[in-house]
Order: C-alpha cells, then sequence, then structure tokens
C-alpha cells in the first residue's frame, strides 16, 4: 500500500508505504488469504513516495563515514500491554522505542531545543512474540548529531532463550 498525504494547499507533508503478511496466529505461520475474502486495491503502478530498498546502516556507521557517531547500548523490558491482540508485538511500539531511544541518548542541550523527527525507517526482521513478555530487549545502535542520523537495532531472545535475534532496525534523522 503507498499512500501520499497532502495539506490543505495541495503540498505533500507525509509519505506511507508498507507491505502486509497474513499470519496464522496458531502455527505462526505465514498463509495466503482467499482472493474473495480480501480485495485490496492494486497500488503496484505507483511510484513509492520514497525509496524502500537503499542500504540500512544497520546500527553502525561504516568505516569513517560518521566521525562523530556516539554508540549506545541499554535495555528495555517487554511488558504486557506492548503485545497485540494476536500476541505479537504491537508494531507502533517500534516507533515508540525509536522516540524514547533517540530522546534518552540526546545531550540535553538538543533535548532542550525539542527536537522532532524529521523521517523514521524501520525494518521489521523477526517477530516478537508474547512468549517474551517480561524479557529483555536490547536497543543499540548510534547517533551522529552533525548528520543529525539515528540508528537503533533491538535484540531480543527467541522464543527458545537464544540471545542474538535481530528484530528491528530503525534509522530517523531529527531536526532541531
Amino acid at each position: 500500500e503507498k499512500v501520499l498525504i497532502y495539506d490543505a494547499s495541495g503540498a505533500r507533508i507525509g509519505a506511507i508505504a508498507s507491505q502486509w503478511a497474513l499470519l496464522d496466529v496458531k502455527s505462526r505461520h505465514f498463509v495466503r488469504p482467499a482472493p474473495e475474502i480480501v480485495a485490496m486495491p492494486d497500488t503496484s503502478s505507483l511510484t513509492p513516495p520514497f525509496e524502500l530498498t537503499r542500504e540500512f546502516r544497520s546500527a553502525e556507521p561504516a568505516p569513517g563515514e560518521l566521525s562523530d557517531a556516539v554508540r549506545f547500548a541499554f535495555p528495555r523490558t517487554l511488558v504486557y500491554s506492548d503485545f497485540d491482540y494476536n500476541r505479537h508485538m504491537n508494531n507502533a511500539r517500534y516507533a515508540e522505542w525509536v522516540c524514547d531511544a533517540l530522546w534518552r541518548v540526546l545531550p540535553s542541550e538538543v533535548r532542550s531545543k525539542a527536537p522532532l523527527l524529521s523521517r523514521i525507517d524501520i525494518r521489521f526482521r523477526a517477530e516478537i512474540p508474547a512468549a517474551l513478555v517480561d524479557s529483555s530487549l536490547d536497543l543499540s545502535g548510534f547517533l551522529s548529531e552533525r548528520a543529525r542520523l539515528f540508528a537503533v537495532k533491538g535484540i531480543a531472545p527467541d522464543s527458545s532463550g537464544a540471545k542474538g535475534t535481530v528484530h528491528f532496525e530503525a534509522e530517523a534523522e531529527y531536526a532541531v
């Protein structure tokens, strides 16, 4: 689905691109819906409002790319209200975590200027199932004040308890 958002004067103020998948909640596997059940409009001929295939920094800048980059890492506990009716992470939580992590690592002199996100790009890599409630999600990444760029990835144990599964990666830019 591709959506452009315009203000009353006709100026484009936002863009959204999303891809959806149907999941069987019991088997936790992807399923193909019958065409007569789900009829989505065909938007395949539309040009995406922004590039979706560009390379991610994977929460690590290229060598020499951002000399001012400050790295961070801290845990975040997964709580019951993070999960939705289908027993997986509510997608809105990822954006909240990115915003909260950015606020946490920004220096106080930047926070005092009330920065706003100007871009956020989240890549979902693996489901975070409700079985992980009360587990710790490790958020790590970097902040470049000069580029006003922030990258974070979330790593949590998988359902067997093994550490190291990257569940999401995000990049954000901010303006002050």
